[in-house]
């Protein structure tokens, strides 16, 4: 599982201003390439959307996540993916149906 550990939330960069970066500065980046997922936080066990909308079936992800025993005041922001945007809203925007898809993943 690929999880980002941060306080604050995740900002965009242009090329041109991550060039300017100091070499001290790069030490401490992780950059990761953008997908195209459904956004979720998660904090003190609790999962959420970061846009309202209900997220399900991720009784999975869950699992693991609490396996971490972070502490409640880590934020870990992310995307749900399952490889497509189509088959990641199918899997976590049916409330109708219980899905637990592999592919689904807390990038």
């Amino acid at each position: 599982m690929s999880l980002l550990l941060m306080k604050a939330p995740s900002k965009s960069l242009k090329w041109s201003e991550i060039e300017k970066f100091s070499d001290k500065l790069w030490d401490r980046l992780v950059i990761e390439p953008k997908i195209d997922g459904q956004r979720m936080g998660y904090c003190a066990g609790k999962a959420f959307s970061l846009t309202g909308k209900s997220v399900y079936n991720i009784d999975r992800i869950l699992g693991e996540l609490k396996q971490l025993n972070l502490k409640d005041d880590i934020l870990l922001d992310g995307e749900l993916w399952a490889g497509s945007w189509e088959l990641t809203r199918s899997i976590v925007g049916s409330k109708v149906t219980k899905i637990d898809d592999e592919r689904l993943k807390f990038c």
